[in-house]
């Protein structure tokens, strides 16, 4: 376990998303763009991020697992078939490593941020901004929502629904408080 000492807004887990199965474009994750594999820039971008402490890429394959693990990410598990498939969730891959988590580490963070590797090219300021605002939130005793999750999502984004908080970011941000997840 790889736990950076960065963050002033808790404990924060980057979470990178990689199936292996996509059928709209077979082994999208790891295919090249400006010059790195998919996820590779997810996890660069996680590991550069000041606000997060660690960096857990959870997939269902070996091969992205191997890529994910030489480019820094932890691969503490292999995303069980059944929650990686074209109808899973976010909030099942989400709920899955945070139990696994919890009940092989003790680990529990304050904060979970899922970086897509199909957003690639992002501002890792935008990273930044959205941690350091949703920890402003919760030091300040949060607005409102209390026992409700947040989601951030690409800027312009209608979330709708209750409990829903919107932050205006140029990229795809799950964030988790204590209080539960969001789905994606």
């Amino acid at each position: 376990m790889t736990i950076h000492p960065k963050a002033k807004t808790g404990e924060v887990l980057a979470l990178v998303p990689a199936r292996g199965g996509s059928k709209s474009m077979p082994r999208k994750n790891l295919r090249v763009i400006a010059g790195k594999r998919m996820v590779v820039h997810s996890i660069d971008h996680a590991l550069a991020a000041r606000t997060i402490n660690r960096v857990i890429l959870t997939t269902d394959d070996q091969e992205i697992a191997e890529v994910g693990r030489a480019a820094g990410a932890e691969v503490p598990f292999i995303r069980p078939a059944e929650i990686a498939q074209d109808l899973s969730t976010d909030y099942e891959f989400v709920r899955h490593a945070l139990e696994w988590l919890r009940a092989n580490e003790g680990y529990d963070p304050d904060l979970v941020v899922q970086l897509r590797p199909t957003t690639p090219l992002r501002d890792l300021r935008h990273i930044d901004r959205a941690v350091e605002a949703l920890g402003e939130q919760r030091r300040a005793g949060g607005d409102g929502h209390e026992g409700r999750t947040h989601r951030v999502r690409r800027a312009g984004e209608d979330l709708g629904g209750e409990g829903e908080v919107e932050r205006r970011v140029e990229h795809d941000l799950l964030c988790r408080d204590r209080h539960g997840v969001s789905g994606g």
